[in-house]
Order: C-alpha cells, then structure tokens, then sequence
C-alpha cells in the first residue's frame, strides 16, 4: 500500500527482454536499504525486488504487469518514480494508492502557469469515468494528484482531467517533463472504486440496471 507522496527518483539501466515475455528491469540505486522480495512502486506500479546491490535493484515484469502500465516502453536512462511502501502509523500525507495501476492515459496538455507551476491534461481511460469527479484524488505514474477540472464528451462523459502541478511536484517526479502524445500509468481514487462498483453490484442485483 502507498500514498501517492514520491520519496525518490531513479533511471532504468538495464532492460533484458526474456523468450517468455517477460522483461527483467533493472534502475539505479537510490539510497534505500532494499532485499529481495520487498515490494516498492516504480511510476506507481507495485514491483517486487528480486536483486539488489549498492548500485542497481531488479524486477521481474510479467506480460500483465507490461500489458496494463508503461513499463514495456521504458527507454535506458529514463527517469521513474519511486515510492516506499507505507508503514501502519504513518501518517495519510496523500491517498490510499495500491500500485494495481488501472490503465494508461495519454497526456493531451500541459501547460506552464504562473501560479502554481504545470496544468497537466490526460485522457480518462474506458471504464474508468465514473470515479472521476472534481476535487476527486487520482494516481499518475504514482503520483497523488487532486482532479481540478472534468471536460466531458458530447455524452456527458468524462473524457480528459486536469491537475494542477506545483513546483515541488515538479522537482520531486518526472511529470514536468512529459509532453503531449506520452503516456502515464493510471490508478483511480481505491475507495471511490470499491464504492463505485459495490453500488453497480446492488443495483444489478436489485433490477436497477
């Protein structure tokens, strides 16, 4: 479990595609104690470490872990979000993120602003419009993001969001630096989730849908 809130970041330096499917992904060493089989976030995708020294940490990528995040499209040298895994105690700085991204998005604008640094817009992935909401939190490549705006199609349907990135949002993650036609790896609010699909449930069940 995390909380969106990104305590370092890394560069991917080996990439080894495996006949299988798998991808075996290898980033520099940031700092933290890690041993095989601790759980981090990388770009707000939960990753378990299968090697690690003083320099580099490894990850075994399954073909659903490659299907569903930007992960399969990391280039040497990119730089990635990391987050630790939240302790019982800590304080909620952020919101509940699991690191089960949902689906990408793809970056349609983002734009310099004087007030407060970055108005980032990407696309509302299929299927995930209905916890979508103004005010409503969101995860990009594991960030924790507060929604600012909607802007639905001509169903009524949400379509692309806007955050709002300050400037030490900016220096602390690599979203400053995406650009338009890029993708970023999605993980809608958990509870809004949960809440959204219990009450489809009990409607379907009761004959309301």
């Amino acid at each position: 479990m995390f909380t969106g809130l990104i305590t370092n970041t890394t560069t991917v330096v080996g990439i080894d595609r495996q006949a299988d499917g798998g991808l075996h992904l290898t980033v520099a060493a940031f700092g933290e104690q890690l041993r095989r089989g601790d759980s981090i976030a990388l770009d707000g995708c939960c990753l378990t470490v299968v090697a690690g020294t003083a320099e580099k940490i490894s990850f075994d990528l399954s073909q659903a872990t490659q299907q569903r995040t930007t992960l399969a499209t990391l280039k040497q040298g990119q730089r990635l979000n990391v987050e630790l895994p939240l302790r019982w105690g800590d304080r909620l700085h952020g919101h509940l993120v699991s690191g089960h991204v949902d689906a990408v998005a793809e970056v349609k604008a983002i734009t310099s602003t004087p007030a407060h640094g970055f108005d980032l817009t990407v696309t509302v992935p299929h299927g995930h419009a209905a916890q979508i909401l103004p005010q409503a939190a969101v995860a990009l490549n594991g960030v924790s993001l507060t929604i600012a705006t909607v802007h639905n199609d001509a169903q009524g349907q949400p379509q692309t969001l806007a955050v709002c990135l300050i400037p030490e949002t900016c220096r602390r993650t690599n979203l400053a630096a995406l650009t338009p036609g890029q993708q970023v790896n999605f993980e809608s609010d958990m509870l809004g989730k949960y809440a959204t699909n219990h009450a489809a449930a009990r409607c379907a069940t009761h004959g309301f849908l």
